[in-house]
Parts: C-alpha cells; structure tokens; sequence
C-alpha cells in the first residue's frame, strides 16, 4: 500500500486517532453483533446494545461528544476512513478465524 499516507486530511486534536477509532468501532461491531445474534426481542436487543454502548465509552474514557465529533470529522475524510475500517474487518476477521479454530 505504497502512498496510503498521501492526501490525508490531518486529524485535528479534538477527535480521535485513527488507531483509538478503530479500537471503538470494533467494539461498537462486536457489541452489535453480540445484540443482533442474541435472539432477543428488539426493546431487549436495544437497551442491550445501549448498556454495551456506554461500557465501551466508560472502558475506553470516552464521551458522546468526542465520539460525535470524531464520527463527523471521519465521515468527512473518507480515505481515513477506508484505511480505519481495513483495519477494523481485519481484525473481526482475525477474531472470527480465531474462534472458529477452538471448534
């Protein structure tokens, strides 16, 4: 991926990393698949969800208005956000692979 750094809008301080929004969203995946997979009805699925929501801000210290911030400024900067999620469905992959060999 010769060049993948060129043309990247900086980040400004007051959002965050690419690497700390990477570890949010494969939280946020995890957490979502936790609730959709579970069986549950959907008022359960989504108070579950919210729970887990708030353990993965309270976990990683993050508030809703950085996390909002930072959503915005990375839906704004789609070649950050490209390099964001390579990572994100490399490591759910890595993580599906992994479990998938303890069977």
């Amino acid at each position: 991926m010769a060049g993948c750094g060129q043309d990247l809008e900086t980040v400004p301080a007051d959002v965050l990393t690419p690497d700390q929004m990477t570890s949010f969203l494969i939280q946020v995946h995890i957490a979502e698949t936790k609730t959709v997979n579970g069986g549950f009805p959907l008022d359960t699925s989504l108070v579950m969800y919210q729970y887990y929501h708030q353990r993965i801000l309270d976990r990683m210290k993050l508030d809703t208005g950085l996390v909002n911030r930072s959503l915005r400024f990375y839906s704004r900067s789609p070649k950050q956000t490209s390099l964001i999620y390579e990572k994100v469905v490399d490591s759910l992959g890595l993580r599906n692979s992994t479990a998938n060999d303890r069977f």
